[in-house]
């Protein structure tokens, strides 16, 4: 009299995890989290990757680098170039190796000559 008719399971099927994680599962004791991580990485190292895997890792590659550039510049207070993200990835590399250099050469002229005991 006083039961509530019983709902139904929501989640009643295998459970299948990530990777084909079984028992037998090399993915055994990893979370979930690295095991979504590797199969990227995975899928990223892929060389008969395609057209569109290409182009998403050269664009992570060219948002990375732009970020460091970005970085180098705000580290000295510099206003970054205008067309910087709309450069091609190549021309990113160069510009990354140009800053550093030019940020080695202005932390060597900042020292302290070495003082000379006499």
């Amino acid at each position: 009299p006083g039961r509530r008719p019983s709902r139904p399971r929501a989640f009643q099927g295998a459970g299948h995890t990530l990777g084909g994680g079984g028992a037998d599962s090399n993915t055994q004791g990893v979370d979930a989290r690295d095991a979504a991580a590797k199969a990227a990485m995975q899928r990223a190292n892929n060389a008969g990757g395609t057209e569109r895997d290409r182009k998403m890792a050269e664009r992570r590659q060219k948002d990375e680098l732009v970020g460091k550039i970005l970085a180098h510049y705000q580290a000295r207070g510099q206003d970054p170039p205008i067309g910087l993200p709309a450069s091609d990835v190549e021309t990113l590399r160069k510009h990354l190796a140009h800053v550093k250099k030019e940020a080695a050469a202005a932390k060597g002229s900042t020292a302290r000559p070495p003082q000379i005991a006499l």
